[in-house]
């Protein structure tokens, strides 16, 4: 790296390191409590006076070894007090230095939680585009590490740095008091040098931490995703392939994490080079003290305890300021993801959606995702309390649809309404709370059935949920389980089969008692016998609804209102069952399609 180029790199790190601890201060301060605050001064306190009672210790000692090198008899009450006086000293320090932890403690906890809280909060209000592009593993190790990383700062930082510089510099005075300007020139030099030593390389490493963060998150996002895909994996005979992808970034892990070490390496010598320097040169010249008579014994304990008092956590210093540099790279991925703003968000004041009957309206809505335009100028309506289909082939825009009318999309033109509302001017939880949705790809969680259960309505009864699986087929099953409701699901509801997740799926929409339910094959993967059951089932607990069927097979929504053929992203055309098959149209033509396929089959 040119040194011109150097040099603006470590102004630019420099200027981002400040901006991140002004995050961290203008995120962490307004938040805290009361009692917090009152712990940070109570804290603060301690350790100023265990400071103050350190920079005695070493002073005791000296007069301690310069009363033993004197006339014992003259000396030995003196002595017994300087013992005393030392042995309290080290206790008193001890002791404020662990009062000033445990206070201090609930503080940091309680920081670490509002960070944790915020991204997670933060990453369930971003919009669904930034969630389709996510890497779930690195996010999990971005919010690991920024916690870790603002528990290091706090502690460090507020209780070990700014305290341990500032009793260098009250030795260097020390030092010039009882022995003159030469000696704390030389520890004054030593403690310049170190510092600039360790910031300049510090600052230089910080790429490869970066490094080091980027090839781990790969590592991470790759193995939770195989993971989570483990029967694919296995169907697939893949075992061999996952492993060498996942080995390949480790290698990459591994190959950061080497040259980091070397440069780790090389700034430990430096930093021990310059110690050692320092140490050599001022022992040298008390040992000319000694030899020309102008300090004793007691002086020479004196030095050599100060120096071993300042130089032993000026090595922790260094190795503080390193965390430190690596802490800010990790705190400013942290704070990155705190500060993403969604592209999906209410306007001021939005007032919560007004529902009466549930009408659907979109007016000319296109969309595009990824450079490709999935819908362009769609128009329907669907009057309230009817049934609706939207049917089309894969990938036709059926579930983008869906995604607009719960506003997990912003769409690029045109409106979508409910009761003459645009949805785009109301609060999004009203919206939300006003639409059911039974998604084909069955989301549950790795927990009970009640858990999931209660994501529909988070203070529903026990009646109430099972009135809700009695309708979806399922309150036998559920009744005849050893756990009952307190059963667990597995990762993705993995313990359940197809037919079991998607039942309850539909057992979740309906204790949501929503006025707009949206069925995106929601009985595609049930046997034949509870299909028809749960069709029923549904039939009636959508009555008075507005209900919308997304659906591939056609025979599945013969009986709705108003059926909608979606294609190239626009609504190719629309009207009953009965009045698509006259048209002799796209719809005429799938419908002789799947008859004759399932006449063969």
């Amino acid at each position: 790296m040119r040194p011109t180029r150097h040099k603006e790199f470590a102004q630019e790190t420099a200027s981002q390191n400040w901006s991140i601890l002004g995050k961290l201060f203008s995120f962490a301060w307004p938040q805290l409590e009361g009692g917090d605050r009152r712990r940070i001064y109570a804290s603060s306190a301690c350790l100023a006076l265990a400071r103050l009672v350190s920079l005695a210790v070493p002073w005791l000692l000296g007069q301690l070894v310069g009363a033993a090198a004197g006339p014992l008899g003259d000396a030995l009450a003196l002595m017994l007090g300087l013992v005393l006086a030392y042995a309290l000293a080290r206790f008193v320090q001890t002791l404020l230095a662990e009062l000033k932890e445990v206070l201090f403690v609930s503080v940091v906890q309680h920081a670490i939680r509002l960070l944790a809280r915020g991204l997670f909060a933060n990453l369930h209000v971003l919009p669904l585009a930034f969630h389709l592009d996510r890497q779930t593993g690195g996010l999990a190790l971005a919010i690991e590490r920024g916690t870790k990383a603002i528990e290091f700062m706090l502690s460090s930082v507020l209780f070990r740095f700014v305290p341990t510089f500032l009793e260098l510099l009250a030795v260097c005075g020390i030092f010039w008091l009882l022995y003159g300007w030469q000696y704390a020139l030389l520890m004054f030099g030593a403690i310049v040098a170190y510092a600039v030593l360790t910031v300049l390389v510090s600052n230089w490493r910080i790429a490869y931490r970066r490094r080091m963060n980027s090839a781990n998150e790969r590592a991470g996002t790759i193995a939770i995703d195989s993971l989570i895909n483990h029967e694919t994996v296995k169907i697939f005979s893949a075992e061999e392939r996952e492993a060498a992808r996942y080995d390949a970034a480790l290698r990459g892990y591994a190959g950061a994490a080497v040259a980091n070490q070397w440069t780790l390496s090389a700034l430990n010598l430096g930093q021990a080079l310059v110690i050692t320097a320092g140490i050599a040169g001022i022992l040298a010249l008390a040992s000319y003290g000694v030899d020309m008579r102008a300090l004793d014994a007691g002086d020479l304990a004196t030095l050599n305890a100060y120096l071993l008092q300042v130089f032993l956590p000026l090595g922790f210093l260094g190795t503080v300021y390193r965390i430190i540099s690596q802490s800010l790279v990790d705190m400013q991925k942290a704070f990155d993801l705190l500060e993403t703003r969604t592209s999906v968000a209410d306007v001021p004041g939005a007032p919560p959606l007004q529902v009466d009957g549930g009408a659907v309206e979109f007016r000319g809505v296109g969309l595009t995702l990824g450079g490709r335009q999935v819908l362009e100028g769609v128009s329907f309506t669907l009057p309230a309390r009817g049934r609706h289909a939207l049917v089309g082939e894969t990938g036709a825009g059926k579930t983008t649809v869906t995604r607009l009318l719960c506003r997990l999309l912003e769409p690029a033109a045109g409106q979508v309404l409910i009761d003459g509302q645009d949805v785009a001017t109301v609060a999004q939880r009203s919206v939300r709370a006003a639409i059911a949705v039974v998604p084909q790809d069955i989301a549950l969680f790795n927990d009970s059935i009640r858990v999931n259960l209660a994501l529909g309505k988070a203070d529903a009864t026990e009646d109430e949920m099972m009135a809700a699986l009695a309708t979806a087929e399922l309150a036998e099953f559920v009744t005849g389980l050893p756990e009952g409701l307190d059963t667990r699901v597995g990762e993705r509801g993995l313990k359940l089969s197809g037919g079991e997740r998607q039942r309850f799926a539909i057992a979740r929409a309906l204790l949501k008692d929503p006025r707009i339910m949206i069925l995106d094959e929601a009985t595609s993967a049930l046997d034949v016998p509870t299909e028809k059951k749960v069709k029923a089932a549904m039939a009636r607990a959508t009555a008075g609804r507005t209900t919308l069927v997304i659906a591939h097979r056609l025979a599945s929504v013969v009986d709705c209102d108003r059926i909608m053929v979606l294609a190239d992203g626009r609504v190719a055309e629309a009207g009953t069952h009965a009045e698509l098959l006259e048209k002799d149209g796209a719809y005429a033509r799938a419908w002789a399609a799947q008859s004759r396929q399932a006449a063969a089959g």
